[in-house]
């Protein structure tokens, strides 16, 4: 690692979650596919090390320097080990592995990834590379020309930039305070299980058919499916819920609206609102509600001024001052207040699983999924491939009815689906 960084700051997108933080918990997300024939861990493992000096920001661990953390780099590959349950905390004292880990279960294959590393996008870019190595050494010839192959040289600032400072710094802005209400929360009896993962595969044409007919995006359309149901679970939920709207929080990619390339996080969110007494209104009354919160929340002045906001907080001399142990009582303090209790659920359309032509017939089932937070009980991901998108519900809570609301209002929506469970 001579003449190259040994260490990352925490970027805008990852700087919380090494804070707030324990010994049962932290923040992470998973992306898994089906594969042709069963993993195999040798071939595996040498593609890890094809890749490693070419992705520097995933191969790291965490490190305190000074009153802060750190990402510093190493030389350690991920551990690979059995699929026995779905995104189980790392130890982020452990210095043995990469901060991400590979699980495997016959012909699955999974990449959970530490948030402070990367978000859904950019760590999507990293699994199709080791799988376009992991193919090419069985000898399969795979066309570099594919733009997933532009990032990973041997080192490039670009992929590992900081893209909020980088904004920051040469854009500006306008701090501005963020005032809002608490949200519904949706806890269907809060138990102490594994995560369970719930997927819904829709196809694209008729998703996009029956989103066009509403004149909204599918994002916005199921948004509005998922708002609907989570409206119906807090009408059985009983009169006090209902006294607090549906709040869908909902994380948007920024890359391209600021020209970055980076594979780090690179993401901000706005929630959507609506009363719970939408339950049983038109799907259509919903969509037209939430079209103009859309139109708000992607405003590129508004995104740039909430950039410039946290980048700004994050430079204050009285934050970076305060000793670890500090950062992680103000931070959790922080996100217990001004984070979770603000939304109903995340709901995060990661796009498209880009894989190489010559991989498609070697990966057959993609879908991602978000691991459980701190407050909240349901959470939700979408990851389009070969025309279809997993829509993927992980749950800690003891009920199912979230999970049947979504498919009793799809199936009023006339989009076909098909439900696993595990």
């Amino acid at each position: 690692m001579k003449n190259k960084k040994e260490y990352f700051q925490l970027d805008g997108g990852g700087i919380i979650y090494p804070y707030i933080a324990s010994d049962d918990w932290n923040q992470q997300f998973r992306t898994e596919v089906e594969l042709d024939a069963p993993v195999d861990i040798a071939r595996l493992r040498r593609a890890l090390e094809i890749v490693r000096p070419r992705f520097p920001s995933f191969f790291v661990v965490l490190a305190k320097r000074g009153r802060e953390y750190v990402l510093e780099r190493t030389e350690k590959l991920p551990e690979i080990v059995p699929e026995t349950g779905l995104c189980k905390p790392f130890d982020l004292t452990n210095r043995d592995h990469a901060l991400f880990r590979l699980t495997y279960a016959e012909n699955r294959l999974g990449m959970e990834v530490f948030h402070s590393l990367a978000d859904g996008a950019g760590a999507n870019v990293l699994f199709i590379n080791l799988l376009a190595e992991y193919y090419a050494l069985t000898g399969e010839p795979v066309d570099r020309a594919h733009p997933v192959f532009a990032h990973g040289g041997e080192y490039e600032a670009a992929d590992t930039e900081d893209s909020f400072r980088r904004v920051h710094n040469e854009l500006g802005g306008r701090t501005q305070k963020r005032t809002e209400t608490k949200a519904y929360q949706y806890n269907g009896g809060r138990a102490e299980i594994p995560l369970r993962l719930t997927v819904f595969d829709l196809p694209v044409p008729e998703l996009k058919n029956a989103a066009k007919a509403c004149g909204a995006s599918i994002t916005v359309f199921l948004v509005a499916v998922y708002t609907k149901a989570l409206a119906r679970a807090c009408l059985a939920d009983g009169k006090r819920a209902n006294s607090r709207n549906i709040k869908i929080e909902v994380p948007m990619d920024m890359r391209k609206r600021f020209g970055s390339e980076t594979l780090r996080n690179f993401s901000l969110y706005f929630n959507t609102e609506a009363p719970a007494d939408c339950a049983e209104k038109p799907l259509q009354e919903i969509v037209e509600l939430l079209k103009p919160q859309f139109a708000a929340g992607t405003d590129v002045g508004k995104l740039q001024n909430d950039i410039y906001t946290n980048v700004s907080q994050e430079e204050l001399p009285i934050f970076k001052l305060l000793p670890i142990g500090l950062k992680r009582k103000f931070l959790r303090f922080g996100n217990i207040m001004f984070g979770e209790r603000l939304f109903t659920s995340p709901f995060s359309n990661v796009g498209i699983f880009d894989l190489p032509p010559e991989l498609v017939g070697h990966v057959g089932v993609v879908n991602m999924m978000i691991s459980k937070t701190r407050l909240n009980t349901l959470y939700s991901t979408t990851l389009s491939y070969r025309g279809n998108l997993a829509w993927s519900l992980t749950s800690v809570a003891a009920k199912h009815d979230a999970e049947d609301f979504v498919a009793e209002i799809l199936t009023e929506t006339g989009v076909p689906f098909g439900r696993t469970e595990r």
